[in-house]
């Protein structure tokens, strides 16, 4: 636009033949236009700008003490079936306690330009960012919040506000698992497909390795216990980066030699991770623990700030900590299977079946 005033200017030339009289009254008929196409350009611009921040209006919705505030973009219908489901997925595993979200204000897709947020009455309460998703091009934008995200953001911040053993040993996302068929066969994967020693002493059925596997004790020397040198040694060979940040130290070097003592000081320096089963496999025993004992056991433990992991748990619900231990150990290996209490005569039945079987035979064998 602006170019086109320049023209305009431009043009206002004096044409030959006009007098000065003639020539001044176009000159300022020309720059009027001018004025007037800028004017309404500014007008539309306004407008555009205008149509656009109202999509970041405040729009304030609340369900069970909890407050939601997104954009008006995003429709009141939909933000509230997000809220109350967000909060029902968490009650539902027993993850988050409905007080610790009445804590906080949930903001996704706000104007807070001029502190719209503090403006809403919202007080001392923290504020927590949710993603808001937009889909659709560009002419036909949707924009919505789900569930999911609701229920993540605020699991990962009750999360963030728990004890350092909590901390250290909860994965984000632990509160809305989504188990499926392939997080069990994940689960089932990360046990019985890794070198760690630990995880076939587990396989085997030492509940010690399966307690050393989960990572859910006090252990006073992680490292040593949990890994042995070679599966250290595995870890930094599988991945180049590692490998080289080994290489170049003098503890990492002589790891990478061969001598244990120099893996495990060499890990403990680094600050990697000291436990050794992966993420699915930590959810997949929270998701054993809610399915056998139920959403109040989950809020229990995860609240508990006494003692390790495998007490807390096993404080929870009632139960001796190896129980609990083996029922996820046969749950995990079963892809599933619902364990049951067993006494040491039901665990043996199957062997004496067979074994009966097998002297029929011997003895048929001898008749003939």
């Amino acid at each position: 636009m602006l170019a086109l005033a320049a023209l305009l200017v431009v043009c206002a030339a004096p044409v030959r033949g006009q007098s000065p009289e003639e020539t001044d009254r176009r000159e300022r008929r020309l720059l009027a236009r001018a004025e007037s196409l800028q004017a309404q350009e500014a007008v539309r611009a306004d407008a555009r700008q205008s149509a656009y921040w109202s999509r970041f209006r405040p729009r304030v919705i609340q369900s069970r003490g909890a407050t939601l505030v997104v954009g008006e973009a995003v429709s009141a219908a939909s933000a509230q079936q997000a809220l109350d489901s967000g909060l029902t997925l968490l009650r539902t595993f027993g993850a988050v306690p409905e007080r610790f979200a009445g804590r906080l204000v949930l903001y996704g897709m706000v104007d807070t330009r001029r502190d719209t947020l503090s403006r809403l009455g919202i007080g001392s309460r923290r504020l927590l960012r949710v993603d808001v998703s937009q889909t659709g091009p560009d002419s036909a934008q949707s924009w919505s919040v789900g569930a999911d995200a609701i229920a993540r953001a605020l699991a990962n911040e009750y999360r963030d506000s728990l004890d350092v053993d909590w901390r250290h040993w909860l994965p984000y996302g632990y509160a809305v698992p989504h188990w499926t068929r392939s997080s069990t066969w994940g689960a089932f994967q990360e046990l019985t497909r890794t070198p760690l020693s630990v995880a076939g002493r587990c396989v085997a059925g030492e509940t010690a390795g399966c307690r050393l596997w989960l990572a859910i004790d006090r252990d006073a020397e992680p490292f040593a216990e949990r890994f042995t040198g070679a599966d250290l040694r595995n870890r930094l060979r599988g991945r180049s980066w590692w490998s080289d940040a080994a290489g170049a130290s003098e503890v990492g070097h002589a790891c990478i030699e061969g001598v244990d003592a120099a893996c495990i000081a060499f890990f403990r320096a680094q600050g990697f991770s000291d436990i050794s089963a992966p993420e699915t496999s930590r959810r997949g025993l929270l998701r054993l623990f809610r399915s056998l004992y139920g959403a109040d056991a989950v809020e229990r433990a995860v609240a508990d700030t006494t003692g390790s992991i495998a007490q807390r748990l096993a404080r929870a619900a009632g139960v001796n900590e190896d129980s609990l231990v083996m029922r996820w150990r046969y749950w995990t290996l079963t892809r599933g299977g619902q364990p049951r209490d067993r006494s040491t005569a039901a665990d043996a039945a199957p062997g004496l079946v067979l074994a009966v079987v097998l002297l029929a035979l011997v003895v048929r064998g001898r008749r003939s």
